[in-house]
């Protein structure tokens, strides 16, 4: 499974339903079943992009998610994150396990799992999150 620098992935929330169980044997979790928890989640949550789009959706919803989850990198997206208010309190450890984009409404919907440590430090894989792109003149860009 690529880095999170290599994938990409949105900020949001799925339902339980669209989560693989967690808590099974120890090789259920952790960056070992990260392949296996993708190939899973494509399975359930199909894309619908082309091979190009879907690379380059990729790689923007790894930047957004990472900003989303860490604060780092909000800079490069100015009209997505409202100028800091509240401090944040970032996630650590973060790392994308699965992704899938389709079309909806005119836009590209990305829905991923995650894995990291919450602000109290509790870690946890499979994560969901969601987050919306558009293409615009320049390429893709996050919309909320």
């Amino acid at each position: 499974m690529p880095s999170a620098s290599a994938i990409g992935t949105p900020s949001g929330t799925g339902t339980a339903s669209e989560v693989p169980p967690s808590g099974a044997p120890a090789a259920a979790d952790g960056p070992a079943a990260d392949a296996r928890i993708e190939a899973e989640f494509v399975a359930n949550h199909p894309g619908d992009l082309s091979a190009q789009d879907a690379a380059q959706v990729r790689e923007l919803a790894v930047r957004v998610w990472t900003a989303e989850t860490t604060g780092e990198g909000r800079e490069q997206f100015p009209s997505y994150f409202p100028p800091a208010g509240t401090p944040l309190r970032p996630y650590t450890q973060v790392r994308m396990q699965a992704f899938s984009a389709h079309t909806a409404e005119g836009r590209v919907i990305v829905q991923l799992l995650w894995a990291g440590a919450d602000p109290s430090g509790a870690y946890q894989d499979r994560r969901p999150g969601m987050l919306a792109v558009t293409r615009t003149a320049t390429g893709w860009e996050p919309v909320r």
